[in-house]
């Protein structure tokens, strides 16, 4: 069997570490160095590759070139007569995808070994250590030319140097240096203009070596002992003098040839018997994948197609995906409800027109232009698939229906029910400007001979502030106007809409504004809206949706809130509609949570005002315990419930759950 030279075996007894390889985008395949041929291996041992499989060369320390995986270049030591390496050798590129392309950048010609090459900002150059009888000289290899880096000096040596990854904007190499035949620490040599020459993470260990850069290239990994006579272990940090974020990474082994994986959650590492581990970044999990080995050095590359594999089986057609669960779209009760607190219903829609049409066709289930029914003083328009410039309109559906449609056309079903609830010349309020509605839907409203009057600002906080000035003009309240917010962090965007749209009931049942501001600061022209109508401000929300500075700047205002989005509905139903939680009443449910919940609120405010109920905040699969409280009773069903939207908006369990509360065991 092939073995490991005599140089190389000191190395691992001297400094008790083996050179590592440099981390790359993918987590696909492990290069390593094993009984002196590159395998490679999946990070959890399986499938592995012999890439090297040769009688004459004993193979070491792969070295992926950045994300791709595909070019791999490894030192090598020809293998001599009586079957052991000899001191000649060089560097060796491999393809590990097509076989034929493999080639030797640096020839045996050498007097002494390349030991550790590493890539060098790109493909045509490379970093190489020169063994010879001793650790010494760090070299940089360019076209046929190799300009020293780092030259040996008396005791000291420098040795397993690591380039920068071609994707950052820096031409560094990181090494190792020696002191008197001991391990030192790192070195970081920068090839600008003005080279410096700086300690990595000075005075953070008592000794260090074997760095390798992180895929991204802004922390290095490394071998290293926090006290003299400590355990070797890894660490990080970034690649400076301070060692900024530096960490201990503990080991189950004394840890070597440690390559991190492209997305920095995992690192991979030797024991100093070569066997191989992969774990956690932090140290978690560590899972050893070869037992003890002969060799040195690996590598981490991303998912590609290696060659020396099976031979792929057919692909198997994909299981045809399941029926969808379609809405039936049910048009719901005259009223939109059957009267019967026994009984939960459901508006059973998934699409915002269908929806809106069927809850305007409950409310104005008749029509007669003639005065024998009462239909509806106008009708809303609102795009379907964005909430900006919707959230103040619940002001307006006290008096007639939010209906929903595409930004670029009026929908079939919504121009149906246009004409149907409103007499020739109806107003059609459009919400937003050309960007939420185009042109050709106002122009399709006026082809059914209706009027379209567009309510818009620059952003959703002036459209907002029209909306609310044209409710006052239609008699709507003075005396109160309710603020919520109109965005939301970016990890949480239905924040956005979720107290507004809450407070659509009130808003509706009252004629009272609606308007939305930035959580940080009072939009200007929300705060000249409060002044040109001398309103009391009502904050919808805690802190987090309207901050302190809002409440400073809406002096008189009050505050209703929850401490979450389901207790700050609950808290809009008990403060503004008096909604009970004992005797007879009527509650509206929507998800809350769903990034589409806001239609279903919007769409059913009118409604929820008609009936006297609140709207409720529930999950698609869960009943908050504020909303729980509004929902309960004892004895007999009390509770009039609306579910708004299919099972796939909420789910049937919901709906149990809501039936077990509303009649539950007194007592």
């Amino acid at each position: 069997m092939r073995r490991a030279t005599p140089l190389l075996c000191a190395l691992v007894l001297l400094a008790t570490l083996v050179t590592p390889a440099t981390a790359q985008d993918g987590p696909g395949w492990l290069y390593v160095g094993l009984d002196g041929d590159i395998v490679a291996m999946r990070p959890d041992g399986t499938d592995q590759r012999n890439l090297t499989a040769t009688a004459d060369r004993w193979e070491d320390h792969p070295d992926v070139y950045d994300v791709s995986g595909r070019d791999v270049i490894t030192q090598y030591q020809l293998i001599g007569e009586d079957g052991e390496p000899t001191r000649q050798g060089g560097m060796h590129y491999i393809n590990p995808v097509t076989p034929g392309n493999d080639f030797d950048p640096l020839s045996g010609s050498f007097v002494a070994e390349t030991y550790a090459p590493s890539w060098g900002f790109d493909t045509s150059r490379f970093f190489y250590s020169d063994g010879g009888d001793e650790i010494g000289a760090v070299y940089f290899f360019e076209g046929r030319a190799a300009t020293i880096v780092a030259n040996r000096g008396g005791a000291n040596g420098y040795f397993d140097p690591d380039g920068t990854p071609s994707q950052t904007d820096r031409d560094e190499v990181l090494y190792t240096f020696t002191a008197g035949g001991r391990l030192g620490g790192l070195r970081l040599l920068n090839f600008g203009e003005s080279p410096t020459d700086l300690l990595v993470a000075a005075g953070k260990y008592a000794a260090a070596g074997y760095g390798r850069y992180y895929a991204d290239g802004d922390q290095v990994v490394f071998s290293c002992r926090i006290s003299d006579g400590g355990p070797l272990q890894l660490c990080r940090s970034a690649p400076d003098q301070e060692g900024t974020g530096f960490a201990a990474i503990p080991t189950p082994v004394d840890a070597i040839n440690a390559a991190v994986s492209p997305d920095g959650t995992r690192v991979a590492f030797r024991g100093t018997d070569g066997s191989v581990w992969v774990a956690g970044i932090d140290g978690s999990n560590p899972t050893q994948l070869v037992g003890a080995a002969s060799g040195e050095g690996l590598d981490w590359g991303q998912e590609i197609p290696l060659r020396g594999g099976p031979t792929p089986e057919p692909p198997t057609p994909p299981e045809p995906e399941p029926p969808a669960d379609p809405a039936p779209n049910t048009p719901l009760e005259p009223g939109g409800t059957d009267g019967d607190p026994t009984t939960t219903e459901r508006a059973a829609f998934t699409d915002a027109g269908p929806y809106s049409t069927a809850v305007s066709q409950a409310r104005y289930p008749s029509t007669s232009f003639a005065g024998e029914a009462a239909g509806p003083a106008y009708a809303i328009l609102s795009r379907d698939d964005a909430f900006a410039d919707s959230l103040a309109g619940s002001a307006l559906s006290g008096d007639g229906p939010i209906l929903f449609t595409p930004t670029d056309e009026l929908a079939p079903d919504v121009a149906d029910e246009l004409t149907r609830v409103l007499p020739p010349g109806g107003t059609v309020y459009l919400l937003g400007g050309t960007a939420a509605l185009a042109e050709s839907v106002a122009d399709a409203v006026s082809a059914l001979g209706l009027t379209p009057e567009r309510l818009s600002g620059p952003s959703r906080f002036e459209t907002a502030v029209a909306v609310a000035r044209e409710v006052i003009a239609l008699g709507g309240s003075t005396d109160e106007v309710l603020v919520a917010r109109g965005t939301g962090p970016a990890d949480n965007p239905t924040a956005a809409w979720a107290d507004s749209v809450t407070g659509g009931a009130y808003a509706a049942a009252a004629r009272t504004p609606v308007v939305v501001t930035p959580s940080e600061d009072l939009h200007p022209a929300v705060e000249a809206l409060v002044a040109d109508t001398d309103a009391t401000a009502v904050r919808l929300g805690g802190d987090a949706a309207l901050s302190p500075a809002v409440e400073a700047a809406l002096p008189g205002s009050r505050r209703i809130a929850g401490t979450d989005r389901a207790d700050t509905a609950g808290a809009i139903a008990t403060e503004l509609l008096d909604y009970g939680v004992d005797g007879p009443r009527t509650a509206l449910v929507l998800n809350g949570f769903a990034d589409d919940g806001w239609i279903f609120g919007l769409a059913a405010a009118g409604l929820a005002a008609d009936l006297g109920g609140a709207l409720l905040v529930v999950g698609a699969d869960t009943v908050p315990p504020a909303t729980q409280a509004l929902l309960s009773t004892c004895g007999d069903p009390q509770v009039e419930v609306l579910v708004l939207g299919w099972r796939t908006v909420i789910q049937d369990p919901v709906l149990e759950e809501i039936d077990r509360l509303d009649g539950g065991a007194c007592g």
